[in-house]
């Protein structure tokens, strides 16, 4: 753009606009912002066009914070992007001013909106650089600069060729994405921007598009911010590369790949990739021939191939081979999945794409090494005939030194027949370094005629580095005529299995040795016919036998304790006349006097004609055993002892019980056996009990208490348990034993003196001493949670003048039976005691943390009390009338001490007694001042209902469609001092002190004249209004008259009028109810019976009643949603009215998920905090044309 292009105006357009917490409303707008977005002002000042649903929903998060209340921000700039009347997007700059109205404390905003476009010809142009030109006008990708407000600054001739081939560069400065491109593209392209004017370095997103031929291609798309020399984002450099190229050939290639593992999968070649002898990849070929599925093979080791280590490590070579030419070729057996071998022909080629990583080709070739197996076996056969036992054979020219071998000789060594041969020194050599010099001393020995033949066993070394056993045999054939040795020749037998197992039998007999002495396992041999023995290491050095040479029959005996001695003989004798088997246990003792127990086990090798020869055996020590078996005995005789006894294993499952334990249960031991021990639990005992007792045993390994168990025939009694854990030589729990004592006799004496000290004998209630300990715990109860408590003192009124008239027996029976009623009329966690005489006090806890509800409670147990005790006694033949007179005073724990509080109590009663008995009375110094202050309350309510202290407010009613239907009057009493007071706060005072009907009266009056005003205006003119109705003032003789003369005189239409009743109301004169509503619905007057579904009404008066309207009361309401019983109750309700022909509302409807529950259940009519709170009668009728409005625009649409 030159400098001396004119430049347009900024378009911009202002609103004020009122934010409020239920609505925002637009008082003005100026007439530009028919220029800026295509609508005229009054489109916003009525509401036909609402600001906030032109704003682009990506951008919400914007709108949201420009039009908050937050007054801490009170100004800023956006942008955003917002939708014109021709349907297209626009970039706007905007900025907000808010400020707070000092009339009634709302928050305006003042918003000026500026289209981008226009403000980018107010700005600076970006200096042109010859060479920058040049690159833009010829480069192929698409470059553009773009200013804070998404406006083209300056773009390449590719970009401008991208959006209309017959524009001008210059045709695009200055213009969004949304004035030449498609708006899901704009849209894409401004989020990508959002991004980096929110401080991102870089935003990028790979687009497919379509260009106007409709050819199919892929755009990388990248954003990249611009700052100022103080780091400030002053717009951004974007640049779109065209990928279709690139994204084809990865298209193509992905398809060349997908051809190529088709051949490589069929092909009958296997082939798999490796590295670090890892399977990384496998043609499906290799594994079907190796018999798995597709990719089992895949990361498994190599090994799992070869049938042996040796195999495994072999294949060693083939890689080093690998590595220095680059292929390598075995043949080699494959262990199949199934366990099978076959024959592979594997060849490897080191790709060098990695370390270590190789392709190899492997072919089946079992059918072919099978066929030169079975050929080189017939030949083994051939040659083993002909070589006779399979010696190897050497020949020696002693002079010359020259050695040749025959072909067996080389292999038992590992050569092949074609290797050279070893001579001279490398013969030497060939001998194990142990062995070398023993060699050459016998052939020296034998060659210089010492020794008359040559034959020793030694170790010779393989060609593989191993040594192999062999005997080597020989024999000088040639002497010269000096008799020198000229020729020699021998053989070498392979002995290395042999010698193997002379190693192995060795070690045995070594290991056998071994374990005898350190297992304490003798073995004896004894010769019956030389009297001689044999005995181990381990019966002198472990059993503690005498270590002699040749021991005798008498050794023997010497050590065998002499009271076994004649059953040895005994058994001696036996195996002479034939027995051949020993089995004998024996102690033995030595020079010290110790003791130790034997078990002998021994066989006899008998004679042709069955005499014993010799006897062979073992001994082994037994004395733990021994032990342990008269621990068992005395254990047992133990475990039948009068108390019961049971013993599991670790997991506490009964492995055995005596009969005590059946005797005290009830159960048998085949009742129990192999059961969990919590077959006995009553339940009686929590989690917290069981995790205290299971801490204890696992700490100390014992514990011991009292608990409450349950019988066989469901009895629950009382049990003193011990219980010990067994442990092992590793410290870990093997069994419990649990010892059990049923102590239900001593826990009855227990309960019989605990009965005597403190409940009182005659009445059986808590005598004076468990009162107090009581007191003090519900004082101690008090301070832990507040809550307060009441202490009664009771006096029979006139108790002497019965006992001096009816004796004392007839005296204590009225006691007995006033106990009994005083005992009904409390909970289960208050008290009544007896201190004597004709004197009770009761104990009250848990009452209410608020002293003047607490009063109430207790008043109303002490009515109780009162009504109890006038009812008629029966005393045998006489029919007697009580009464009592009840002193109360409250507790809490910061008041007083018990004596105190029963000395108020006391105080109280007799106060009673002077104000004529049959009568209650507090001691309660606060009492008064709270009493006085609700005396005060009540004369300021007088001074209200006289002053009409009092304003309506309202809540609205709607239909399902969203339009107002109607409203709730609701009373609030404007304090002088207090402020706005809710009618919970004192409509009961006024119904109490009666002046519910003068405040009654003054909400008709209001309601009816409302009605009035709204009648004048067509918009208001359908509205209903409903007010609440309290059983008195209904029940009012004048209530008829009160409601039409109001109506008359007003000249309201009464249908418009609705009366909502609870269902409480119901309860009382029925038919006088009925009458009164016939008589106010024939003047048209409409009935809404309220909170529906929580009184106690009959169902059957419903029908009978002109009602017009069920209300749904909110405790149904708020979780209907997510609580299906809640769901169930609204159903069965709005079902119950639709077939009674009755409409439906529900209130306290506060989200959009009840109002479409209650809406798919069949509710049309609504009220709730969704659509408003109770309202100012102002405020509420600029909410009623707000909604009015949304109605008819929803509606048009």
């Amino acid at each position: 753009m030159s400098s001396t292009t004119k430049l347009t105006p900024v378009l911009e357009a202002t609103f004020n606009i009122l934010i409020t917490t239920d609505f925002n409303k637009v008082l003005s707008v100026s007439e530009s912002i028919k220029d800026l977005l295509g609508f005229i002002a009054n489109d916003f000042v009525n509401n036909s066009v609402a600001l906030q649903n032109l704003i682009h929903p990506d951008d919400v998060d914007i709108r949201d914070n420009v039009l908050s209340k937050d007054i801490k921000a009170s100004s800023g700039t956006f942008n955003i992007r917002m939708r014109h009347a021709d349907h297209r997007i626009r970039c706007i700059r905007g900025h907000y001013t808010r400020a707070i109205r000092s009339t009634d404390n709302s928050v305006t905003l003042e918003l000026c909106l500026q289209d981008s476009k226009s403000l980018s010809q107010q700005q600076n142009e970006l200096t042109e650089i010859a060479s920058f030109k040049t690159m833009m006008d010829n480069t192929d990708d698409y470059i553009y600069f773009k200013d804070r407000n998404h406006v083209f600054t300056s773009a390449s001739k590719t970009i401008v060729l991208l959006s209309n081939p017959s524009e001008h560069l210059t045709d695009l400065i200055g213009k969004t994405d949304y004035d030449f491109l498609p708006e899901e593209y704009a849209d894409i392209y401004y989020r990508l921007e959002k991004q980096v004017f929110s401080g991102a370095n870089i935003a990028q997103e790979v687009q497919q598009t379509r260009d106007n031929d409709g050819k199919m291609g892929w755009i990388d798309n990248r954003k990249y911010p611009m700052h100022n020399k103080n780091g400030d984002i002053i717009g951004l450099f974007g640049i779109a590369i065209d990928i279709t190229d690139t994204v084809f050939q990865q298209q193509e290639a992905a398809k060349l790949l997908a051809e190529q593992s088709s051949i490589i999968n069929n092909t009958l070649v296997g082939i798999t990739t490796i590295c670090d002898r890892k399977i990384i990849w496998s043609n499906s070929t290799f594994e079907t021939m190796l018999g798995y599925g597709e990719g089992e093979l895949r990361g498994r080791s190599t090994r799992q191939l070869y049938i042996n280590e040796i195999d495994y490590q072999s294949i060693n070579q083939a890689y080093v081979n690998l590595k220095i030419d680059g292929v390598t070729k075995n043949e080699i057996q494959f262990i199949c999945k199934d366990g099978s071998y076959i024959w592979v022909d594997v060849r490897g080629t080191n790709l060098h794409t990695k370390i270590d990583e190789s392709t190899w080709l492997v072919v089946d070739i079992t059918e072919r090494k099978q066929a030169e197996l079975a050929l080189r076996d017939s030949e083994y056969y051939w040659k083993f005939a002909l070589e006779g036992a399979g010696d190897g054979v050497w020949d020696w020219d002693i002079q010359s030194n020259v050695k040749t071998f025959s072909k067996q000789w080389k292999a038992i060594l590992g050569y092949a027949e074609s290797d050279p041969l070893p001579t001279g020194l490398e013969w030497e050599n060939r001998f194990h370094p142990d062995d070398t010099e023993r060699v050459a001393d016998v052939m020296q020995a034998y060659l210089s005629g010492k020794n008359p033949n040559y034959a020793l066993e030694c170790r010779m070394k393989c060609k593989d580095g191993s040594y192999r056993w062999v005997l080597s045999r020989g024999m000088v054939l040639k002497y010269s005529e000096e008799d020198v040795p000229l020729r020699m020749i021998g053989t070498i037998s392979d002995i290395t299995a042999r010698k193997e197992t002379d190693l192995r039998l060795s070690e045995s007999e070594k290991r056998l040795r071994l374990s005898q002495l350190y297992g304490g396992i003798g073995t004896w041999e004894y010769n019956f016919l030389t009297n001689i023995q044999i005995w181990s290491e381990a019966m002198t050095q472990q059993l503690g036998f005498p270590d002699i040479s040749n021991p005798s029959k008498e050794d023997f005996l010497a050590i065998v304790h002499p009271d076994d001695r004649e059953m040895f003989m005994v058994e001696i004798e036996r195996q002479l006349t034939g027995n051949n088997t020993l089995d004998i246990e024996y102690r033995t003792i030595n020079e010290q006097g110790k003791i130790r127990w034997m078990r002998s086990i021994g066989k006899s090798d008998l004679d042709a004609n069955g005499q014993a020869l010799t006897m062979q055996g073992t001994v082994q020590e037994i004395t733990h055993q021994k032990n342990a078996e008269h621990d068992l005995r005395i254990a047992a005789t133990a475990f039948e002892s009068q108390e019961g006894m049971m013993v599991t294993d670790a997991n506490n499952i009964i492995l055995r019980v005596n009969k005590a334990f059946t005797t005290i249960t009830g159960y048998s031991s085949e009742d129990v056996i192999g059961q969990k021990s919590s077959l006995l639990s009553s339940g009686r005992h929590d989690a917290i009990f069981f995790d205290g007792m299971w801490n204890e045993l696992n700490t100390h390994n014992y514990w011991e208490g009292e608990l409450w168990n349950k019988r066989k025939n469901g009895e629950v009694y009382p049990q003193r348990l011990t219980i010990t854990a067994v442990k092992d030589s590793n410290d870990i729990v093997t069994n419990y034993v649990g010892t059990l004592i049923d102590i239900t006799q001593s826990k009855q004496a227990e309960q019989e003196i605990e009965d005597l000290a403190y409940f009182d004998p005659l009445t059986h209630l808590p005598n004076r001493r468990l009162m107090l300990d009581r007191i003090n715990h519900a004082m101690a109860a008090s301070a832990r949670n507040d809550m307060q408590g009441a202490l009664f003192f009771l006096d029979l009124d006139h108790f002497k003048t019965l006992n001096d008239t009816l004796g004392h027996t007839m005296g204590d029976i009225l006691l007995q039976q006033v106990a009994t009623r005083l005992t009904s009329c409390i909970r289960d966690n208050d008290t009544v005691s007896r201190f004597g005489g004709d004197e009770f006090v009761v104990l009250l806890e848990g009452l209410s943390i608020l002293p003047l509800e607490a009063a109430t409670q207790a008043e109303e147990v002490a009515n109780k009390f009162l009504n109890a005790i006038n009812q008629p006694y029966f005393l045998a033949d006489h029919v007697y009338t009580s009464s009592t007179s009840i002193g109360i005073t409250l507790l809490n724990a910061h008041d007083f001490g018990v004596e105190e509080l029963l000395k108020q109590a006391d105080i109280a009663m007799y106060q009673a007694k002077n104000d004529g008995r049959n009568a209650i009375r507090f001691f309660n110094p606060e009492m008064q001042t709270k009493i006085s202050a609700h005396a005060i309350l009540e004369n300021e309510l007088k001074q209200a209902v006289a002053g009409q202290h009092f304003q309506l407010y309202y809540q609205v009613q709607m239909d399902s469609s969203g339009y107002p239907v109607g409203a709730e009057a609701l009373i609030r009493w404007i304090h002088p001092t207090l402020g706005l007071i809710p009618p919970l706060d004192f409509i009961p005072l006024a119904e109490q002190s009666g002046m519910i009907q003068t405040i009654g009266l003054w909400v008709i009056d209001n309601a009816c004249s409302q009605l009035q005003n709204w009648q004048q205006h067509q918009i208001n003119r359908h509205l209903t209004l409903s007010i609440n109705v309290s059983a008195k003032q209904f029940h009012q003789p004048d209530f008829i008259l009160q409601i039409t003369t109001a109506i008359q005189h007003y000249n309201i239409n009464p249908a418009l009028l609705k009366l909502e009743l609870t269902e409480s109301l119901l309860l009382n004169d029925i038919e006088e109810t009925i009458n009164k509503m016939k008589a106010l619905a024939n003047v048209g007057i409409q009935f809404s019976l309220d909170d529906f579904g929580t009184g106690y009404s009959s169902l059957q008066y419903l029908k009978k009643l002109p009602i017009y309207q069920l209300k749904i009361d909110k405790s149904f309401v708020d979780n209907i949603v997510t609580d299906n019983d809640d769901q169930i109750i609204v159903r069965t309700i709005i079902s119950m009215a639709h077939n009674l022909g009755l409409n439906v509302i529900a209130e306290g409807v506060a989200t959009k998920a009840q109002q479409q529950r209650l809406f798919n259940q069949g509710c049309r009519h609504y009220q709730g905090y969704l659509y408003s709170k109770p309202l100012p009668i102002n405020q509420f009728e600029i909410l009623l044309h707000t909604l009015t409005n949304t109605a008819d625009t929803t509606s048009n649409e």
